[in-house]
C-alpha cells in the first residue's frame, strides 16, 4: 500500500472517529401483535469504498458548495436475524446493486488546497441515500424471491430503513428499521439495522 493511500486512510480514520456516529432509537416491535416480529441485520463494508468512490464537486473542484460521493458498497459480511430465524450473506442470499450517494452540502475542508477524496472536516447539511437488493433466490433450496432495500439518512442522527418491493416468498415483507454504525480499525465499518417485520416467510 503506499504512502498516499495510507494517508487517505489516516486522515479518514480521523474524520470517523471525530464525526458523531449515526444512530437512531430502534424500533420497538409490538409483542402482543403476531404480525410482527424482530428484524436485525448486520453488516460490514471497506472504508475503501468511499475513498475511491466518484467525487463530484459543484460548482467546480476550487469552489464547492456541494459535493456527492457516489460508490458501490458490496458488504463483506451480512446477517440478517428475523425472530429466532439467521440467515447469512453467501450461504442463504447474496447481495447485489449496492449503492451509496452521500450528498454534503456547504463543505469544509481544513486544508481547502488538498482536498482529499473523503468525507469533509465539516457541512452544513448531509443527505444519504444507500440501495441494496437481497437475493434469496440467487441460494437454492430456501426462501425464493429478492428484496430491495432502502436507507435515508439526514445530518447522521435520522436514519431509516425500509424495503421498497419484494418478489416471491417476500412478495408482501414489510421492513422499518433504524440504522446505526461503527468504526472497526483500520479499514472496516460496522452497520446494525434494527426494527420490525411483517409478512415473513415461514
Amino acid at each position: 500500500m503506499n504512502r498516499k493511500i495510507l494517508l487517505i486512510i489516516a486522515a479518514l480514520s480521523a474524520v470517523l472517529l471525530a464525526t458523531p456516529l449515526v444512530s437512531a432509537v430502534p424500533w420497538i416491535y409490538p409483542k402482543n401483535n403476531e404480525k410482527f416480529q424482530a428484524y436485525q441485520a448486520v453488516g460490514t463494508f471497506s472504508v475503501l469504498d468511499m475513498v475511491f468512490g466518484d467525487h463530484e464537486y459543484i460548482p467546480s473542484f476550487e469552489k464547492v458548495n456541494k459535493l456527492i460521493i457516489s460508490f458501490d458498497e458490496p458488504h463483506l459480511t451480512h446477517e440478517i436475524t428475523v425472530g429466532g430465524n439467521t440467515y447469512q450473506l453467501g450461504t442463504d442470499f447474496l447481495m447485489t446493486d449496492c449503492l451509496t450517494n452521500a450528498v454534503f452540502y456547504e463543505p469544509v475542508f481544513d486544508d481547502p488546497a488538498k482536498l482529499l477524496p473523503i468525507t469533509p472536516d465539516g457541512y452544513r447539511f448531509e443527505h444519504d441515500l444507500v440501495y441494496w437488493t437481497i437475493d434469496f433466490s440467487a441460494i437454492p433450496g430456501g426462501i425464493e424471491g429478492t428484496l430491495r432495500m432502502q436507507l435515508v439518512a439526514t445530518n447522521e442522527e435520522n436514519t431509516f430503513i425500509n424495503n421498497l418491493a419484494g418478489t416471491g416468498d417476500l412478495q408482501n415483507v414489510q421492513i422499518k428499521a433504524t440504522a446505526s454504525v461503527s468504526y472497526v480499525p483500520p479499514l472496516t465499518l460496522s452497520a446494525l439495522h434494527v426494527g420490525i417485520v411483517s409478512g415473513w416467510p415461514e
